[in-house]
């Protein structure tokens, strides 16, 4: 995928075998070394040429794109490359944050990239500015992948300017996002540190912050709800408060506001409908942009706080009109009346899964929104996707804790990571955090879309029945189903407009296959890729009474790699998904 390589093909990455800690026992002796500094990544290859010991022209080690499974011997030429091929340019972005740019931008960039996976980053990537979100996350100073070394090798720093900004006493860091090189070394600056010196407190500093947000993600006073929903939180790829969910929406609403500034008579004077406004990022662009009125819905106090609170920082408050409530209902379709010529969601960019909202938001459109020339509705295609997804190393573990042979067969279950419930479903996992783990056990296939949102009807994102047929890995042990909605959030003909939210799954956790219907299921599926060639199957989803949730049916079969058609495995399975 995208333009030719520039490097070799590495489809996977793991760390190197023999690299364990043991090794820094005997480097007491060794001149140069430190114990006290934890390497990462390839520890005797960066060891070497930090010392020097290495020619000049070794590779220092392999970094992996983060736009494709190519490898380069260094952080230049990975740059370049995304700069020829995939149009991103990291010396432009460098120069439009200035001088504030630090260590910390470049790995809060490369832990950003590296969650987005290689598709949706060349997608993404473009769309990071200088006041993007995602420099304030401090969860992206910890490591996606781990001896990243693109996080430590920060390529061709621009030796030049820097010492001509701090000539001109601007080497200083402005920002509020962590030190800058100078701040981080003391008053000489990392230009004057040994190449092994910087190597080593860069990796300290980085291992210090893992170690302080892990610290804190682990602080049971920050946790409510019991380990289940401590789980949910950090599983999920989803904002969990309205600062957050407004965060988040930045990439969004910078396409729409590029996209409207460009079609003035779109907005000028104009009604737009926020169905399920959440924190209203962007109705404040349409406010801005010459809307006449904003009507903003949503049923959480919460947002409606935050959407009143920005309104009113950015003097836009008489333009939007904040109402509580569900489009649903009989009682909020007579106060808006149909009269807006644009429609927005933005729950469901927030949270871009298979629930009620989608059908919801189409139901509330046929009722608020007319159609016309210069009427727009936005996000404007959906489709939805499904993958086989692979959770069995936490039922092994648990299999294998149950009698332990090396305790006189104690029972230690307990001790294992906690196992997704049969029948129940996760609904937000990040497509970079299934991918990282080795969770993808097929490929994807569409089961509906790219649906219109501006003319399908509420039962077009409803399937009934759609059939699928998923190609197995061999290497896999098929436990789950994976459900993905995407979301463009232009018309693919708008070129560099067209934009993809970052993917996120909702696994559904299948039952095994020996279970009865109406049973109280315990035991999971496993359906091991060497042993099953593939799954075909139907789905279907109904919406819950008052549009509550969803409901999703599931029911398939196995079929065996050695064709013995005794031998497959039907299984089946409905899910509640929550709204």
């Amino acid at each position: 995928m995208g333009g030719k390589s520039g490097g070799k093909s590495a489809p996977r990455v793991s760390a190197p075998e023999g690299s364990d800690d043991d090794e820094d026992e005997d480097i007491d002796d060794e001149p140069g070394s430190d114990d006290d500094v934890p390497l990462f990544g390839e520890e005797a290859e960066a060891a070497a040429a930090v010392a020097g010991i290495n020619d000049a022209d070794e590779d220092f080690g392999q970094v992996l794109s983060p736009f494709g499974t190519e490898t380069f011997s260094g952080a230049d030429a990975c740059w370049a490359h995304a700069e020829s091929n995939y149009g991103f340019s990291l010396q432009a972005l460098k120069r439009s944050i200035g001088s504030d740019w630090s260590d910390y931008h470049r790995i809060r960039l490369v832990n950003h990239l590296r969650r987005l996976g290689p598709e949706v980053a060349r997608r993404e990537a473009p769309l990071i500015f200088a006041d993007s979100p995602m420099w304030t996350d401090d969860a992206l100073l910890i490591p996606v992948l781990e001896d990243d070394l693109l996080l430590f090798d920060g390529g061709d720093e621009s030796q030049d300017e820097e010492d001509a900004e701090i000539d001109k006493g601007k080497g200083k860091s402005k920002g509020k996002l962590g030190p800058s090189r100078d701040v981080l070394s003391g008053t000489a600056g990392y230009q004057s540190m040994a190449p092994d010196e910087e190597l080593a407190k860069l990796r300290s500093e980085v291992a210090s912050l893992r170690q302080l947000l892990a610290s804190a993600d682990d602080d049971p006073s920050r946790v409510s709800g019991g380990s289940e929903h401590a789980a949910t939180n950090r599983d999920s790829a989803f904002a969990t408060s309205p600062k957050e969910a407004a965060r988040s929406l930045q990439g969004a609403a910078a396409v729409l506001r590029r996209w409207l500034t460009e079609r003035p008579e779109s907005i000028d004077g104009r009604t737009v409908l926020n169905a399920g406004c959440g924190s209203g990022l962007l109705g404040l662009v349409c406010a801005q942009l010459g809307a006449e009125k904003v009507l903003s819905v949503d049923a959480s106090v919460e947002y409606l706080g935050m959407a009143k609170e920005l309104a009113e920082a950015n003097g836009l408050s008489g333009k939007i009109q904040l109402l509580r409530g569900q489009l649903a209902d009989e009682e909020a379709a007579g106060v808006l009346g149909v009269a807006c010529d644009g429609f927005l969601c933005e729950r469901i960019l927030q949270e871009p899964r298979l629930s009620a909202t989608l059908p919801s938001l189409l139901s509330a459109r046929s009722r608020h929104w007319r159609s016309g020339e210069l009427s727009w509705v936005f996000p404007r295609f959906a489709s939805l996707h499904i993958r086989a997804g692979d959770f069995s190393r936490e039922i092994q573990e648990r299999e294998a804790l149950h009698q332990c042979h090396s305790l006189g067969e104690l029972d230690l279950s307990s001790l294992a990571a906690d196992i997704p419930e049969p029948l129940k479903a996760s609904p937000a996992i990040a497509n970079e955090k299934l991918h990282s783990e080795g969770r993808l056990a097929s490929d994807s296939v569409e089961i509906f879309g790219p649906l219109d949102l501006s003319t399908a009807t509420p039962e077009a994102a409803l399937p009934c029945r759609v059939p699928f047929e998923l190609e197995l890995v061999q290497e896999c042990c098929v436990t789950a189903l994976l459900l993905e909605l995407r979301l463009e959030l232009i018309a693919p003909m708008e070129g560099a407009l067209a934009a993809a939210l970052p993917g996120v799954q909702t696994a559904l956790h299948l039952p095994a296959a020996d279970a009865s219907p109406g049973s109280s299921v315990s035991a999971p599926l496993q359906l091991r890729g060497s042993e099953f060639q593939s799954l075909r199957g139907y789905l279907s989803a109904a919406l819950l009474p008052g549009m509550s949730g969803l409901e999703v049916a599931v029911s398939m079969t196995a079929i065996r790699r050695d064709g013995n058609a005794a031998g497959m495995v039907d299984v089946c399975g409905t899910f509640q998904l929550p709204p």
